[in-house]
């Protein structure tokens, strides 16, 4: 008869990136609260925090974007833009690929005289 079941504790224990991820979104937009509703410019929440005050700038630029107050791509845009071009580069890539190994079938299969 099997022994108890073990169950990988790893698979339950939260994922580093993943909350890595979230606290960097909330402390973006904590950033960007502090300049949009405090008043506080970048360059001075740059000098108390870590991020550049140039970083913080881009911030509040692109949450402005995502929350319509300003023309561009919003970030949901921007990753659907990131993620066709490299399903692209890799689609080039298998066309690429398969014209080198038609021309070689072809080529191999050719009679010579």
């Amino acid at each position: 008869m099997p022994g108890p079941r073990q169950i990988d504790a790893s698979a339950l224990a939260p994922q580093p990136a993943l909350a890595t991820a979230l606290v960097e979104r909330t402390y973006r937009a904590e950033l960007v609260r502090l300049v949009r509703e405090e008043g506080r410019s970048p360059s001075e929440l740059g000098r108390e925090l870590e991020p550049s005050a140039q970083s913080i700038a881009n911030w509040v630029a692109q949450a402005d974007i995502d929350d319509g107050r300003r023309e561009g791509l919003t970030t949901d845009e921007n990753a659907e833009l990131r993620r066709l071009r490299s399903e692209n580069r890799v689609l080039r890539m298998e066309k690429d690929l398969l014209e080198s190994v038609a021309a070689f079938f072809a080529a191999k299969n050719t009679p010579t005289r």
